[in-house]
């Protein structure tokens, strides 16, 4: 019997695989037959034929290819679960002998595989499979795994796969490799099988009966290519939108009820719900309006939101207003008959009729007994209809103007005796007036006025004189008044000023340009007013220049006087003290004496306006120039001095009395070409013209040559250099000698050697009593010298010792040696010597070159029966700089032979070796300091509890006494391990510890797992450091500690043994 199951309930947990090859855009939501190249698909809610138990027989294809799936073997067949997710049904694999066969093999090459499943076990293998030993399966939460015939090649996914739960998985796979995903991921990367899977033909196993598969299946789908990613993603929205859509609710929910109870329930079924009120159930009751929201979260564990808006009736008031007096305000709160109404008045209707100042609001209710309340809405009641507008009665002058007392802030229109509209009129007329005002409101209010004639209004006209600034302007009253008399007079001046006077006179302190007003009343008062505009006449400014005056030089005064405006200036009067008297427009004055002088100016315009100025002239005495001359050498710069006392000097004029030579400048320099004497003229000027000439005579004397004698030298020998310089009847007084730029003397003869070889410049600078400079520059030919050096072996030994010499000198054809064991010497190029004696001997080799020139090179042998013995006497720290440490160690030669070299190791306590060599002569029972020039930063050295400082390759390695070559320091109170080496260690390991006392110590050495290696090592230490060396020939590779231990105190260092 076969039965079609079929249903529309999404799920919400869900597994989709899907194998996929190259990118197609724009697909949404794809059902799999429109999809070209599939070639299977299979569907739990339809065409799935169950046997007597439930079981599945038959599941049928929906591709159109007709690759059923079956299984003849009845206690084989998979379950069929209805209801496995959501109210879709599922196909259940037991994972051990549950299986389908397809009806026809499906062939593919390159495929996509889309299963929508949920895993149940991990071990268990086998989704789908087919020959050759081709299948897929799940190997743990991150791997999947395609496979044939034997190869199995292994995709480790960033997501996670999980056990018991309904998934989105994605894979492809071709001939060169597969991809895969889970819930709708791009592709991760590739993995590349060797070979591509075969003819697929078995669901839930691997063919021939292998690995059997335990979970179910819902939905799964294979085409045969790699579909574009785009494909792929409408294929999966399709599946997510049947079996996992997302949360929808209605938009609103409208309660007709005033009571707003509602419930508002999720459709579908979800893993979790979070409602904004903070509830967790499908389903909410609300008692309140408002906007609701609900996040959920499918079995796919696909989050989607949606919102509702619960609303119900409402009552609003219109918004606050304001109501004229005498009128009313319809307000409605009308929801219909079914309600009762209670407004805040007592009134009782669904509308009312506002009429006074009152706060208004409603209560309605329903037969539920549920009840809304309206908002506040305030009546306020203008009341300018009530205003008085205008004065009762009252008197007034012809022609002048009354107002309402209402300003026209408040008021939108004014209309008088239907007429006007301003808010004042003007009288000709006494009678009633009535005006109608409105304000911005609306509201109206009218009002009358009886005026009466008071009497006439005078005319009012001001009468002035144009003035010059100045001077004082004088004013009159012109008013007329056809019936009575002015009695009073109000002046304004228009600068602060008035007066009572009928016409006044006022003198303006400052020239600009006024309004002036006056106020006239009459006998029966009535007052007018009127303006008048007062422009002052611009007066000259009198004004003259005049520089620094001289006496007894011509002084010129110039007028500066300036008149604005459409005037001018027609005249002027000079007064100069009693000397000079003038009308002229510029004058020239000599002052006889120095001294103070008054001058005045007196300037009239066109219009009668006068101005003056005065000043007091300081006239100063005559200027008497001097001047200076230094370094007067032939072909040199002559330096011109101006010593003249006093300032005011602006212009310069020197005549170097050659015929040829001027110049402007205060202080000049000038070069003669020829010897002799000449007369010089100086002439200055002051700042007012004032100019006078000195003239006096120089001596040009003639110049040094200076000369000196450059033969050739050899590089580093001493030569002499002497000074060879003529000149006239002068004498030298300074010698500056030059090399290089650089002063190497200051005498006429002095010796010198020069440490480079070639052609060596050097520059003579001689100087003369005069002041008269010369200098010459000349290349001495420096030989270069040979190089001398050799070496020797053996560097040490005892006496008799045949010592084997090498010339390594170059550029020499001459040797000359001494052995330093006798007087003799022996010019031979390299031998051997015998030293008969044990000593220090001092050798020395003179190599001499084809030019003569030569060089020395000298070295020590120390011939001794005992071996050098080097001890360090102490170490040192100290700071070097803000961020690092110096290491000095000081030590000594305790033996007889003389040592010549020694390596240094520095060892801190971090693990931090420093090797460094020294090299010198340190002679028996002297003492050296040695510096490391590694410095150790401040960082390092603020962690270091311990470092040892020790020597070594003694002149090359032959100092047998080593136990006073090392030194240690100690920066905690507490034993240290200082160091444990080699590591790796092969054969044996030395541990250095360093105690601040005398005790004993046990040292252990255990394995990585704790196991004790070998016997307890008893170690005596005194202050200081001590050493124990461990075999470890029988330790296999891996990692050690060393453990040492006194009393409660334990410390325990790792270390490493590689064997070879």
């Amino acid at each position: 019997m076969r039965t079609q199951i079929k249903s529309n309930v999404f799920y919400s947990s869900l597994i989709l695989f899907i194998a996929t090859i190259s990118t197609l855009q724009g697909l949404c939501q794809t059902s799999p037959d429109q999809v070209s190249g599939l070639s299977l698909w299979l569907r739990s809610d339809t065409l799935v034929t169950l046997d007597g138990s439930n079981n599945v027989s038959d599941w049928a294809d929906l591709s159109g290819n007709n690759n059923d799936a079956y299984n003849t073997v009845v206690s084989q067949r998979p379950a069929f679960i209805d209801s496995s997710m959501g109210s879709f049904p599922a196909i259940k694999f037991d994972g051990f002998d549950d299986y389908f066969e397809l009806t026809s093999t499906v062939s593919v090459s390159d495929l996509t595989f889309i299963i929508v499943l949920r895993p149940d076990d991990f071990t268990s293998e086998g989704v789908i499979g087919g020959e050759s030993q081709s299948y897929f399966s799940f190997l743990s939460p991150t791997q999947v795994r395609w496979s044939r015939s034997g190869p199995a090649y292994t995709l480790n996914h960033g997501g996670i796969y999980t056990l018991g739960d309904f998934q989105i998985v994605s894979t492809y796979v071709d001939g060169s490799s597969f991809y895969t995903s889970r819930n709708k991921d791009v592709y991760p990367t590739p993995a590349t099988p060797g070979y591509p899977p075969q003819n697929l033909s078995e669901l839930g196993r691997i063919a021939a009966g292998n690995g059997r598969f335990n979970g179910a299946f819902v939905e799964l789908m294979l085409f045969d290519s790699r579909l574009p990613d785009s494909t792929r993603f409408s294929v999966e929205d399709y599946l997510i939108n049947k079996y996992a859509p997302s949360v929808d609710l209605p938009d609103t929910i409208f309660n007709t009820n005033l009571c707003p109870d509602t419930t508002i329930r999720v459709a579908g079924s979800y893993n979790s719900y979070a409602w904004s009120t903070g509830d967790t159930t499908p389903s909410i009751f609300v008692t309140q309006a408002g906007t609701y929201s609900v996040t959920v979260e499918s079995t796919l564990g696909i989050a989607s939101s949606d919102t509702v808006v619960v609303t119900g009736p409402t009552s609003d008031l219109p918004p606050n207003s304001d109501l004229c007096f005498g009128d009313s305000l319809f307000i409605t709160g009308d929801l219909g008959a079914q309600y009762n109404y209670l407004w805040s008045n007592g009134e009782t209707s669904a509308n009312i009729y506002a009429k006074d100042n009152f706060s208004y609001s409603l209560e309605i209710s329903d037969t539920l007994g549920c009840t809304i309340y309206s908002d506040t809405m305030s009546i306020t009641l203008d009341s300018f209809s009530a205003y008085d507008l205008l004065p009762l009665d009252t008197a007034v002058c012809e022609g002048k103007e009354i107002s309402t007392f209402i300003t026209d802030s408040i008021v939108s229109d004014y209309n008088w005796m239907n007429s006007f509209n301003t808010r004042t009129i003007t009288i000709y007329t006494g009678g009633t007036y009535f005006v109608h005002l409105t304000n911005l409101n609306g509201c109206t209010a009218v009002d009358t006025s009886n005026v009466l004639l008071q009497g006439e209004s005078p005319v009012v006209v001001i009468g002035l004189d144009t003035t010059c600034f100045g001077d004082s302007t004088n004013f009159a009253d012109l008013s007329t008044i056809n019936n009575g008399n002015i009695i009073d007079w109000q002046w304004q001046f228009g600068d602060g000023n008035n007066s009572n006077d009928p016409d006044p006179t006022h003198l303006y302190n400052i020239n600009a340009v006024y309004v002036a007003s006056l106020i006239v009343t009459t006998d029966s008062g009535c007052s007018s007013q009127s303006t008048k505009t007062v422009i002052l006449r611009n007066p000259p400014v009198a004004g003259f220049s005049q520089g620094i005056i001289c006496a007894g030089v011509n002084a010129d005064f110039e007028n500066l006087s300036s008149q604005a405006g459409n005037d001018s200036i027609i005249s002027y009067l000079w007064t100069v003290d009693t000397l000079l008297t003038s009308t002229d427009e510029n004058i020239t004055v000599a002052f006889p004496t120095p001294g103070d002088y008054n001058v005045t100016l007196s300037v009239t315009s066109q219009k009668g306006c006068v101005s003056e100025i005065s000043d007091s002239i300081e006239v100063f005495s005559e200027l008497i120039p001097s001047f200076d001359v230094e370094n007067t050498c032939s072909g040199e710069m002559a330096q011109f001095s101006n010593t003249t006392i006093g300032g005011g000097i602006v212009a310069f004029f020197w005549d170097f009395g050659d015929g040829i030579g001027t110049s402007s400048l205060a202080s000049p320099s000038y070069s003669y070409s020829n010897t002799g004497m000449y007369q010089v003229s100086f002439s200055i000027t002051n700042a007012i013209g004032c100019s006078i000439t000195i003239t006096d005579s120089i001596d040009i004397k003639t110049l040094p040559v200076a000369d000196f004698e450059n033969n050739s030298v050899c590089q580093d020998a001493p030569v002499i250099l002497s000074d060879n310089s003529s000149l006239g009847s002068d004498s030298i007084v300074q010698w500056q000698w030059f090399h290089e730029g650089l002063l190497i003397s200051d005498s006429n003869t002095f010796t010198y050697s020069f440490s480079e070889n070639g052609l060596q410049e050097i520059q003579l600078v001689i100087t003369t009593e005069s002041g008269c400079t010369d200098d010459v520059d000349k290349n001495i030919l420096v030989e270069a010298k040979p190089h001398a050096e050799f070496s020797f072996s053996p560097r040490f030994g005892a006496a008799p010792l045949e010592v084997e010499f090498t010339n390594t000198s170059e550029n020499a054809t001459t040797y000359t040696w001494n052995f330093g064991d006798d007087n003799s010497t022996f010019s031979f190029f390299e031998g051997e010597h015998t030293y008969i004696e044990n000593g220090n001997y001092t050798i020395q080799l003179v190599a001499v070159n084809s030019s003569n020139c030569s060089d020395t090179f000298t070295d020590l042998i120390s011939l001794s029966d005992i071996a050098p013995d080097l001890e360090i006497v102490d170490i040192t720290h100290e700071e070097a700089s803000p961020n690092s440490h110096e290491i000095s160690v000081v030590f000594a030669n305790k033996g007889v032979q003389v040592i010549v070299s020694a390596d240094f190791t520095l060892q801190l306590n971090n693990g931090m070796t420093v090797l460094e060599n020294w090299k010198g002569i340190l002679y028996p029972g002297f003492t050296e300091t040695f510096v490391f020039s590694s410095k150790v930063s401040l960082a390092e050295f603020t962690e270091v509890k311990t470092f040892c400082v020790e020597a070594r390759n003694i002149n090359s390695g032959t100092e047998e006494l080593l136990d006073n070559n090392r030194e240690c320091l100690l920066f905690t109170d507490h034993v240290v391990i200082h160091a444990v080496y080699p590591s790796p260690a092969d054969q044996y390991v030395i541990v250095d510890l360093i105690d601040l006392a005398d005790r004993e110590w046990y040292i252990r050495v255990y394995n990585s797992i704790g196991h004790q290696m070998g016997s307890e090592i008893s170690l005596n230490s005194t202050q200081g450091l001590a050493s124990e060396i461990i075999k470890t020939t029988t330790f296999a590779s891996g990692i050690y500690y060393i453990q040492v231990e006194s009393g409660d105190e334990r410390y325990v260092q790792k270390f490493h043994v590689k064997r070879r």
